[in-house]
């Protein structure tokens, strides 16, 4: 299940909440909790589908990272891909139910509930059949849409219930930061895609330009940080958050003549996974305290 992944949605979780705040919500800790089971149900289920579908390329995978690669239970044996399905419907299970408590027990906005399923459909569908987005080059799409806008988006509305634009311009830097972040982790998954048919972007696009788009994204990032700090997120947060994500620009433009190691490749995942960390908790952190 590699639970550092569920850091990234409770942060992500935490951004909507801290918008709702500095627009005058009330926190509600038990509809904030009753949420963040959403978000870790729906990326557990995502988890375990993606180690089912991709267990023959984990099978093959020599570059694996605490970040890419899957975790490689299924792939040596440990456990049967019927195991891998069955966490993907029980934990799908979980998530459902937990939207369907915030709308009729708790008095969440009705759009919760579809939201939920709309984001259990676009995590099973980024690796299983009949949709396999990850594998026809618009799982990196998807996964941007669904984790950086949509958990950010619900967040707000299990508070505000009213929708603001402020929640989506706070979550377009960390969306392009996602973007950016895919590109990074699938790099070192190349060899073992390309040989089993798994056509992201990274294998269409190749090694080189996918790298370098992906830097070119996190300017994307930047640029819409200091964006939002004209429209809406508080100012130094807005320009601290962009300087960070100038930041990991350079640190990945740098990093491109070095990629050829593989302790680049594996500090390279880290690194990205804990700038986007970083961006999230900024941003949420700056709205609480300069609302």
């Amino acid at each position: 299940m590699r639970p550092q992944f569920l850091i990234a949605g409770l942060f992500l979780n935490i951004l909507g909440v801290a918008v709702a705040i500095h627009l005058g919500a009330h926190f509600d800790l038990a509809k904030v909790f009753v949420f963040q089971i959403v978000v870790a149900s729906l990326q557990m289920a995502g988890a375990a589908a993606n180690e089912y579908a991709d267990v023959e390329t984990d099978r093959i995978n020599a570059n694996r990272t605490w970040f890419s690669g899957g975790s490689g239970v299924i792939a040596s044996g440990a456990l049967g891909r019927d195991v891998a399905m069955m966490f993907t419907f029980v934990w799908g299970i979980v998530a459902l139910l937990a939207g369907m408590i915030l709308s009729v027990a708790l008095g969440v906005t009705y759009v919760l509930p579809a939201m939920t399923i709309l984001g259990l459909a676009l995590a099973l569908s980024y690796s299983l059949w009949p949709l396999k987005l990850s594998y026809i080059g618009l799982g990196e799409l998807t996964m941007g849409v669904m984790v950086s806008i949509m958990v950010p988006i619900a967040a707000f509305l299990v508070l505000h219930e009213k929708y603001d634009g402020l929640i989506l311009t706070a979550s377009l830097p960390v969306f392009f930061q996602l973007l950016a972040l895919m590109m990074v982790v699938q790099y070192p998954d190349y060899e073992a895609d390309m040989r089993t048919g798994k056509r992201n972007l990274v294998v269409r696009l190749g090694k080189q330009t996918s790298w370098r788009i992906g830097v070119i994204l996190l300017l994307i990032a930047a640029a819409s940080s200091f964006y939002g700090a004209l429209f809406g997120i508080p100012a130094v947060v807005g320009v601290s958050a962009g300087m960070f994500l100038l930041m990991e620009a350079l640190f990945f433009f740098i990093a491109e003549s070095h990629l050829r190691s593989r302790t680049i490749m594996f500090w390279s995942t880290a690194i990205s996974s804990g700038f986007y960390i970083l961006v999230v908790a900024l941003l949420a952190v700056g709205f609480v305290v300069l609302h």
